[in-house]
């Protein structure tokens, strides 16, 4: 589990004895550091396109003061001041947008003031803010903004405003309570220090009620960290950072939480409780009805094996309860529908689709099933916060550990657990309460794609071949994603582009792939394209010019007898962000950020092309890189009359922290090097 950067005084103090901070309070003044030392506030420093080269706009300062009552309800105070450097950061911030649930929050804009380089001030007309529905897609829970236009705004202008939100954003609860948190009495954040601007201040300072103990983490960078006793019995923690550069996603970046500096603040002393409470919450939602236990009579009568049982409800619920979030009411957002809900709307969002698969896994006999809560594409760290946005289903196998079912990510695949949620965290809810746990990686094996090439190119020059493509794992999700979620009409097109990454001018002939195929998940899917070109390598001539000079291809000296040639092996799939995405980046050269990708994988070529004659290959070196972080081999000679190429990229892990990054750089140059990489065929005269 990933531990916090810092471990302060009274952070150990509170872990050790909460209960005894009423008494310590009054005595209570410690200051930390997150591995800095407190910095003395210092005057702003200048901020122009000079200084903050390649900005649209400079956020000056974040300040945030969040008051918790006993509750757990809690007051936000925003001051935000940011400074506009061109006219695209003129265009962000011309209608600022501040979002709200109003079941469970409130937030008010009390003022919003633009400061011109003169130094004269002008104040919005706050009468004029619009409160409009959020725009929606997928769920349609009644989110709200709140809208701020800004007229006349110019480069050089400063922009500030502060605001006032009460309340949380995951529940619908009764008017009586409706700002309190779902589990009374306890209070959990996530803040993030930065942003895709620089960032020249940001603060966070949190009040706590006397006898209310707060734990907390820092994580992926320092923070300056302040804790006292406010002298009315309650303590004061202010979490600081300052000259935040700004983070500029690029290919296969992770999120801006996982690499920016994180605080994770809690009131909960242990997984174990929010487990428990994620049982309690949500366990009504799984009652078995005649109907929910006929229908899983139905899908598992005539399977004799566990795994086939489980196969059979995650695949029903996963195609049959399209994805679709519509509100519930009281409790929407953190409590699952009733399955018997489910069952009559047919949709529901992550949370829904779980409790439909629990209810029918029970009524299959499986009685120690539960939901369990993961964070999708992110971290969860040690804290006992709320840091989960996704819902899957866990049962207890009889002999310990669990297995995992995801129906969210289920359509159109053949595993149970999505290969794309290898090493990451979950917490499963059960009556006797969890510890948070983390799925097992995948290995490169599991995620394979493999690609068989046969050509035969005529003395006329003529290209005739085959491409056949099967996978495994994460690469069958994609492959058979790209055709199952779309139109059968365009499926030709789709195997058309595929062959036009390394036969631009091939026609493809009609592609023999049923529907019924595509749907069947019972055996793995593989594709087989025939494609031919009539003008795809014409032989050079014996005296004259080389076609790859004419083509400006590359060639050695001898051009009378040289052809290049670009092999599908060398670049089917390997541009394809859902297949190779551990090559998105163009390069590594510089950066800092880790790599992150949809799981480890391998990627296996066999191309073989019968030549209209002998030829020799030219200038090729066979490729043998290999690291801790991947490998790639290839080899290319020619046997007879056939140019037979064999390559095999290895990409063992999901993700590649930036310590590793140079590990990996040498994988990746010799993996993308193949994009651009021709074997020079000289068909002079072979003794």
């Amino acid at each position: 589990m990933k531990r916090p950067d810092q471990a302060s005084p009274i952070r150990r103090f509170l872990r050790a004895a909460p209960h005894t901070l009423p008494a310590m309070a009054l005595a209570l003044c410690l200051v930390a550091s997150a591995g800095t030392a407190l910095a003395a506030e210092r005057a702003r420093p200048v901020v122009t396109t000079a200084t903050y080269p390649g900005a649209d706009a400079v956020v000056l300062r974040l300040d945030v003061q969040s008051s918790v009552e006993e509750s757990g309800r809690s007051t936000r105070i925003e001051h935000g001041a940011v400074k506009l450097l061109t006219p695209a950061g003129v265009r962000r911030y011309s209608v600022m947008r501040f979002d709200y649930d109003p079941e469970t929050s409130s937030i008010e804009v009390l003022s919003v003031r633009v400061v011109r380089p003169d130094g004269t001030t002008r104040k919005a007309d706050l009468a004029s803010v619009a409160d409009l529905p959020t725009p929606k897609h997928g769920i349609y829970w009644p989110f709200r903004m709140k809208m701020v236009t800004l007229a006349d705004l110019a480069p050089g202008d400063e922009l500030a405003w502060v605001t006032r939100f009460e309340g949380f954003r995951i529940a619908y609860l009764d008017e009586s309570e409706r700002f309190v948190p779902p589990q009374r009495g306890e209070y959990f954040d996530m803040v993030v220090f930065g942003s895709d601007l620089p960032v020249v201040e940001q603060v966070h300072r949190v009040d706590m009620p006397a006898g209310k103990p707060l734990y907390y983490g820092t994580y992926g960078g320092p923070l300056e960290v302040t804790v006292r006793a406010d002298g009315a019995g309650g303590t004061t923690y202010r979490f600081r950072a300052e000259d935040l550069p700004a983070y500029s996603p690029v290919p296969s970046s992770p999120p801006l939480q996982d690499v920016a500096p994180r605080l994770v603040l809690a009131t909960l002393p242990s997984w174990r409780e929010k487990s428990r409470w994620v049982y309690l919450v949500n366990e009504p939602s799984f009652a078995v009805t005649p109907e929910i236990k006929a229908l899983a009579d139905r899908l598992t009568r005539g399977l004799a094996t566990d795994v086939e049982r489980m196969t059979a409800l995650n695949r029903w619920v996963a195609h049959a309860i399209r994805y679709s979030g519509l509100s519930m009411g009281q409790g929407e957002g953190y409590t699952i529908h009733p399955a018997s809900m489910t069952l009559s709307d047919r949709s529901g969002v992550c949370k829904d689709k779980a409790g439909m698969l629990v209810a029918l896994m029970r009524a299959a006999g499986y009685a120690e099933t539960f939901t369990a809560i993961t964070s999708a594409g992110s971290r969860v760290d040690e804290i006992a916060a709320d840091q989960f946005n996704h819902a899957v289903v866990a049962w207890r196998r009889p002999g310990g550990g669990y297995l995992l079912l995801d129906p969210t990510w289920a359509p159109l695949s053949r595993d149970l657990w999505s290969k794309a949620e290898a090493g990451q965290h979950y917490l499963v809810g059960t009556p006797a309460g969890d510890e948070l746990a983390v799925t097992p990686s995948s290995r490169a094996e599991d995620n394979l794609l493999d690609v068989l090439v046969r050509e035969r190119i005529s003395a006329d020059g003529a290209l005739t071949g085959t491409v056949r493509i099967s996978a495994l794992g994460a690469p069958e999700d994609s492959l058979r994603r790209t055709f199952g979620m779309r139109p059968v009409q365009f499926w030709n097109e789709t195997a058309a582009n595929l062959v036009a990454t390394f036969a631009p001018s091939a026609a493809v002939a009609p592609l023999e792939l049923a529907p019924a195929r595509v749907l069947d998940l019972d055996e793995p899917l593989d594709l087989e394209i025939a494609y031919s070109d009539p003008a795809a390598m014409p032989l050079p001539p014996s005296t004259g010019t080389s076609s790859a000079a004419q083509e400006g291809k590359p060639q050695t000296t001898a051009a009378s007898s040289l052809v290049a040639y670009h092999p599908a092996a060398f670049t089917l799939f390997l541009d394809d962000p859902r297949m190779a995405d551990h090559l998105a980046p163009r390069t590594l050269t510089g950066r800092k950020i880790p790599l992150a990708t949809r799981s480890a994988r391998m990627l296996r070529y066999e191309q073989e092309t019968v030549l209209p004659r002998e030829a020799r290959l030219v200038g090729w070196k066979d490729v043998d890189v290999s690291t801790p972080q991947g490998s790639v081999r290839v080899t290319a000679r020619i046997d007879g009359r056939k140019l037979v190429i064999d390559s095999q990229l290895v990409f063992p892990n999901r993700f590649v922290p930036a310590g590793s990054l140079p590990d990996f750089e040498p994988v990746h140059a010799a993996a993308s090097a193949l994009r651009t990489t021709w074997l020079v065929l000289d068909f002079s005269e072979v003794p």
